[in-house]
């Protein structure tokens, strides 16, 4: 959320510039430090490994200025955020 925050500020700061902003914000990616992990040492159709998910991620640029990098990433926030909105009690 801060770097966001961040983010948002530091584009607004140098707009005009030709520099471009992006929050990037994944979650699991399958790599040599993960593999002890049974769920995210492999991976799946949830958890890219490093090569697809970076070729995702960089197909993004001047695309969004807020992106998980990679589509099954983005269904899990937005499933998660779903689920929050479900939960929350008026």
């Amino acid at each position: 959320m801060y770097v966001n925050y961040f983010s948002r500020a530091l584009a607004h700061e140098i707009r005009g510039s030709g520099v471009t902003v992006q929050t990037l914000t994944p979650f699991y990616i399958a790599t040599n430090l993960t593999k002890c992990s049974d769920y995210i040492g492999r991976p799946s159709l949830l958890v890219p490994d490093a090569k697809t998910f970076v070729r995702s991620a960089l197909s993004t640029i001047d695309m969004c200025d807020n992106t998980t990098g990679y589509w099954s990433h983005e269904l899990q926030v937005r499933g998660f955020l779903l689920d929050a909105i479900l939960c929350v009690k008026f």
